[in-house]
């Protein structure tokens, strides 16, 4: 494949762009150009919450590569839906960084610290539950924007704080010591945060195979833990719903959660197993949906 330019479709956000040349680095000498594709989800007047959002970042990523217009596609793993479709692969998901969801509060605030009635924006599901499990005196409020544009409204007091990926942060240069990055242990990431998967044509196996050498074991065993607990509870990224795995020595623990959007109600969930391999890592997740799901978790995902 020397001779050809492999062409790499990705949203046009500064984040997407500084992940898809990473990748683009990862695949040494082989020759790539980027294709920025405009998407639903980057339309500023689309909520990103509720049924049918998930996929605002990937369709149209989807269609240039069925199309052909791209040969492979760059995502953040966690915005993949989770249920497989057979006209594409994730052919790689490189190693993954900082999983953790990061509070930025206006003049460097913790959560803590702010007054109460303080404006927190966020539009994810998932992180508006904790904020109101912590802080039940704030108010919730949806935000747009990439990254750059929240902290911008943060900082001019349009809201009092906000939560981003410690991963994009970094990624951007924008994590700093004022800020404030949660333990795993209380707010559980989105399935697959920190982590990127690299989709392409099924029947490409030239891509796949050259694909195959950016693919970390550890990252893609985690994340397919963790997507299989939203994929089993029939969940999405626009869930209330957060899942976690680490992988030592052999040993996959995983730990999830499904917070209530009405009220304070969480169920939790851990298990720990030796895998070897990603079905197993798969299973892993299946077996803690089924525990989430036997503790009411179903009632608390279509509440959200």
């Amino acid at each position: 494949m020397s001779d050809r330019v492999l062409r790499i479709g990705t949203r046009e956000s500064a984040l997407a762009l500084y992940q898809t040349r990473l990748v683009a680095g990862l695949l040494g000498a082989a020759t790539t150009e980027i294709v920025g594709i405009s998407t639903a989800g980057d339309n500023q007047g689309i909520a990103l919450t509720g049924q049918g959002t998930s996929g605002l970042f990937v369709n149209t990523l989807r269609s240039a590569l069925l199309e052909q217009r791209v040969d492979l596609i760059v995502h953040s793993l966690k915005d993949l839906p989770t249920v497989p479709d057979a006209r594409f692969a994730l052919a790689a998901v490189p190693e993954r960084v900082d999983a953790r969801d990061v509070f930025v509060g206006k003049d460097h605030a913790s959560i803590d610290e702010l007054r109460s009635g303080a404006l927190i924006g966020t539009s994810s599901p998932r992180r508006a539950a904790w904020v109101r499990r912590r802080r039940p005196d704030l108010r919730v409020a949806p935000i747009r924007g990439n990254v750059d544009t929240r902290l911008a409204k943060v900082a001019r007091g349009d809201y009092d704080g906000t939560l981003l990926a410690a991963a994009g942060l970094s990624r951007l240069g924008l994590l700093n010591h004022q800020m404030h990055p949660l333990p795993l242990e209380e707010l559980i990431p989105a399935p697959a945060q920190g982590a990127l998967g690299v989709e392409c044509r099924a029947i490409d196996h030239q891509i796949m195979a050259l694909l195959l050498s950016l693919d970390d074991a550890a990252a893609r065993w985690t994340a397919t833990a963790e997507r299989a607990v939203l994929r089993e509870l029939g969940a999405s990224c626009a869930s209330a719903a957060g899942a976690h795995a680490t992988l030592q020595h052999g040993q996959l623990s995983l730990v999830a959660d499904v917070m209530s959007t009405v009220d304070l109600q969480r169920i939790l969930v851990s298990e720990s197993r030796p895998v070897s391999n990603a079905q197993e890592a798969d299973q892993l997740g299946v077996s803690v949906a089924r525990a989430l799901i036997a503790e009411g978790a179903a009632a608390l995902v279509k509440s959200s």
